[in-house]
């Protein structure tokens, strides 16, 4: 994404409410149901699939849904009104896209387990600078403070101690100050549950049983993966061939993308601190994710 100088652009920082599955389809292998990843194996939520939502969320909200078929039953959003506006025409597609566009979500902290701990936040240089990228389009304010607390949280020498994540010793940070409080500030309980935790530090490479691996394994770690089945209702027996695996972003990750356009026409449409859930007719997904608008 190209940021114009005369366009808006804003950071968002979204909270997994929930489990998230941001998912891309049907796969091969252990995970039946795998979530979105980006080109190094992280996950990521893209662009396309959190405007989808973003586009439901906010025809539902202002009674801009409208059914167009009615044998598929499948919903569109009415033309004309903000929503079409904002994110883009469903019937007309060739009028052009909407005043709104957005980078994909990055992964920034994960929850992890620790032996010292318990759950703790979860970080790679490769996830931080993956964000560094992002807050330099935004430039000053929130985004500037934020990009200069990550830039801290990998060379400051204080506060720093020795911390087992996933059976893996790395650097780890906690207590007040490591991120901003004013980035939080319509909301404490985020702040305060970012701040009480620790938050690890991952090298490129880390140490996993005497062998060296890329630290996106030890995020591959920290994910959630579930198998479900179907029944037969009539047997009360599991249905041959009917076992999957699905893999969800735990609850508490932490991401961070922007917006650029019509900023302000977005916070009229949702306000600066909403909640949108994935999934449903717009996204291959499942989950609640709380954005917050900077």
């Amino acid at each position: 994404m190209v940021v114009l100088s005369n366009q808006q652009t804003a950071l968002l920082i979204a909270f997994a409410v929930t489990p998230v599955h941001a998912g891309v389809g049907q796969e091969f292998g252990a995970v039946d149901l795998p979530i979105q990843r980006d080109t190094m194996n992280y996950p990521v939520i893209y662009s396309s699939s959190f405007k989808g939502a973003l586009k439901h969320e906010c025809a539902e909200r202002h009674k801009e849904i409208m059914e167009i078929d009615e044998v598929k039953k499948i919903n569109r959003v009415r033309d004309g009104g903000t929503c079409a506006r904002l994110f883009g025409s469903d019937t007309r597609p060739e009028s052009g896209r909407g005043l709104v566009s957005f980078t994909d979500l990055r992964l920034l902290l994960v929850p992890a387990r620790s032996l010292e701990r318990g759950p703790v936040y979860l970080t790679t240089h490769y996830m931080i600078d993956s964000a560094r990228d992002l807050l330099a389009l935004v430039g000053s304010g929130v985004g500037a403070d934020l990009g200069s607390a990550l830039a801290a949280l990998m060379n400051s020498e204080r506060a720093a101690e020795t911390l087992n994540v996933m059976g893996v010793a790395l650097r780890a940070f906690s207590g007040p100050g490591i991120l901003p409080e004013k980035i939080f500030e319509r909301k404490p309980p985020l702040y305060e549950l970012l701040s009480s935790a620790g938050i690890a530090v991952a090298q490129d490479h880390v140490e996993l049983g005497g062998a060296r691996a890329d630290s996106s394994v030890l995020v591959d770690r920290a994910l959630v993966r579930v198998s479900r089945n179907r029944l037969d209702l009539v047997r009360k027996t599991v249905i041959e061939g009917a076992l999957w695996t699905e893999e969800y972003l735990p609850q508490g990750s932490l991401l961070v993308g922007l917006a650029q356009g019509d900023v302000d026409g977005l916070k009229k449409a949702f306000g600066d601190d909403f909640y949108i859930t994935l999934g449903g007719k717009e996204t291959v997904g499942r989950g609640i994710l709380r954005i917050v608008l900077h």
